[in-house]
């Protein structure tokens, strides 16, 4: 009999870089910079101009949003000149980008006599990694991630009877599963079109397991 065995794990810890858009003090206050007919820089409030005060709702929201003290670079936004964007500065900083892998494999070949075989394989793995690729907020820890996890059994019975023939007996499955986790609180509505990054992820749980099942 012949037994072999495998383990492989990872444990990354990492971090990728990503971009996002800060509106400048002046457009938290409603006050936005544009450019004239005359290619002149003018400034308006239009909350005034509405003849409207900031929505409760907006200003928590906007209350999630870092500074514009955290503004490093014109790559989202930058209409204004070098180092001093109008409306939209770019934001950039590292997002947590972890996984941890497990994965395990076992491959038995037993020989019961000179005529038989039997074999087998069973696989098992799990991978629960971030997913800041999807995490469209301004948060550094992302509130999107997978987890992937998978089984596989394979058996095998193999009988030579005669020089002139054989016969073999194969089973199995393969059953993996893969399901992507918020922990975003979502309130009974979402607002979009904002003229910055959204703090709030619109990425929603799918409702039901991604299931492959083969046999």
């Amino acid at each position: 009999m012949l037994l072999y065995t495998n383990y492989e794990a990872i444990r990354r810890k990492d971090r990728i870089t990503v971009t996002d858009g800060l509106p400048t003090a002046d457009a938290r206050r409603g006050i936005f910079t544009y450019e004239d007919v005359n290619r002149q820089l003018r400034k308006v409030n239009v909350l005034q101009v509405a003849g409207a005060s900031i929505d409760p709702y907006m200003q928590r929201l906007l209350s999630q949003v870092p500074g514009p003290d955290k503004i490093n670079n014109q790559r989202i936004g930058g209409d204004g000149p070098a180092g001093s964007p109008r409306n939209v500065g770019g934001y950039t900083y590292a997002k947590r980008n972890n996984e941890y892998f497990d994965n395990l494999s076992l491959k038995l070949d037993y020989l019961p006599g000179p005529r038989h075989i039997v074999s087998g394989s069973w696989v098992w793995n799990r991978d629960d990694a971030d997913q800041p690729e999807i995490n469209q907020d301004l948060a550094d820890v992302p509130k999107i991630t997978s987890g992937v996890k998978g089984n596989l059994l394979s058996l095998a019975w193999r009988w030579n009877p005669g020089a002139a023939f054989t016969n073999e007996l194969q089973g199995g499955f393969n059953r993996a599963s893969l399901d992507f986790r918020t922990s975003q609180q979502f309130d009974p509505f979402l607002v979009a079109g904002s003229i910055g990054t959204n703090p709030l992820n619109p990425f929603r749980a799918p409702g039901q397991t991604h299931l492959n099942l083969a046999q």
